[in-house]
């Protein structure tokens, strides 16, 4: 069971970067060809939102990670058929944020997006 809920946080984190990728090309490529700013800055705001959901689900299946780590593990203190993780923290939710998975993707998407917007 907590397999499987590692493996969904996984599908939406793939999800979410398509989106990204598909959205912000789309909106960029209108700003670009009819010098609409607005889109631009529209298509930063989709990415950093994005960026915040996806580094959301990072941490969740960071700490369901864990949990199956210490179920693994035979931890006394946690039951086998537990699916109870730690509550996602600010400390952990940042770290996801600026990991290497997220921030690469969602930060270049945002930055060609503010840059669109200055030279539309």
């Amino acid at each position: 069971m907590i397999q499987a809920i590692i493996d969904r946080m996984g599908r939406n984190s793939f999800l979410l970067k398509g989106w990204t990728v598909t959205l912000v090309a789309a909106l960029i490529g209108l700003a670009a060809a009819g010098s609409n700013a607005d889109l631009a800055l529209i298509a930063a705001v989709v990415s950093l939102v994005f960026g915040l959901l996806d580094a959301y689900y990072l941490a969740v299946e960071r700490n369901y990670r864990a949990l199956y780590n210490s179920v693994i593990a035979g931890d006394a203190e946690i039951p086998a058929w537990s699916l109870t993780a730690a509550s996602v923290t600010r400390a952990g939710f940042l770290d996801a944020f600026f990991s290497p998975t997220i921030l690469p993707l969602h930060g270049s998407a945002a930055a060609c997006a503010v840059a669109t917007a200055i030279l539309a």
